[in-house]
């Protein structure tokens, strides 16, 4: 039985069902790269998400490795309307799948980053809720 689920297995000795196990209840340790991954497909439009997670497949470094070093050197150009300082993460993000010391500091980086884009929001949210509620002065 070991690598198996219990499901619901009876339990003679008592006349009980004992609890199930389920992947669910266990602890899970992900590794901070994927967490930021997460937070990428929760928070990016569907196109980019959708294209992050084709190009995280294990065969697809001979075109991760060259996008993720054309985003970072994108990032430079922040001044420019058409490339921004977002390239910044993005790029580095490929380029931690495929260099092992890359991704926990990586990973870290853009948490860091979502935990700043969260408190920002929830500032501008805040913000434009006391704009409407303010009374008029008369």
């Amino acid at each position: 039985m070991a690598g198996e689920e219990l499901k619901g297995r009876a339990d003679h000795s008592a006349g009980m069902k004992m609890p199930t196990l389920s992947r669910a209840c266990l602890p899970v340790r992900r590794d901070p790269l994927d967490r930021a991954y997460g937070f990428l497909d929760r928070h990016a439009p569907e196109k980019l998400a959708s294209a992050f997670r084709a190009l995280r497949k294990p065969g697809l470094t001979w075109l991760r490795a060259p996008l993720g070093v054309f985003f970072v050197v994108c990032s430079f150009f922040w001044f420019l309307p058409v490339v921004g300082l977002e390239f910044l993460p993005l790029g580095l993000l490929l380029l931690a799948e495929d260099v092992p010391s890359l991704r926990n500091p990586v990973g870290r980086f853009v948490l860091w980053l979502e935990l700043k884009y969260c408190r920002a929001l929830r500032w501008w949210r805040g913000r434009r809720v006391m704009r409407v509620q303010r009374p008029a002065l008369a």
